[in-house]
């Protein structure tokens, strides 16, 4: 067992400098579920606990399909999408994010010429033609 005179099965860690603890680096922390220790007690925690478990067995770096039902729940998919972005490299991953972007640009761009017809034609309704 990881903490043996622990009896907590979750163990968060964050990173500090040694000397200096109030200097911790952000976004990088270590996580420690230690599975012996685990004993669900709901239906809600069993069936996270086999959910996680699937996603600790079944995902790996030869998977290119994941199961719906990880995808369905948020943790997990929070987690599939994390293991995903840190297996790109540098450029797929400056790619991935331009492509995002220029997605973004797209819908703006859409949006707004969208909002500017819908005006024309709310004006032009609201225009009286003359009777001939």
């Amino acid at each position: 067992m990881f903490e043996s005179e622990l009896p907590v099965f979750y163990h968060y860690y964050r990173l500090v400098h040694e000397e200096n603890t109030d200097r911790v680096i952000d976004g990088l922390h270590l996580i420690f579920v230690e599975l012996p220790k685990f004993s669900p007690h709901t239906y809600s925690e069993k069936k996270m606990q086999v959910l996680w478990l699937r996603y600790l067995t079944e995902i790996n770096e030869n998977t290119r399909e994941v199961p719906e039902d990880l995808i369905d729940n948020p943790e997990v998919k929070k987690a599939i999408n994390a293991l995903e972005e840190s297996a790109f490299t540098d450029a797929q991953l400056l790619g991935y994010e331009n492509f995002w972007d220029i997605i973004s640009v797209e819908k703006t761009l859409y949006n707004s010429a969208e909002r500017r017809g819908l005006k024309k034609v709310s004006s032009k309704r609201s225009l009286k033609l003359p009777e001939k």
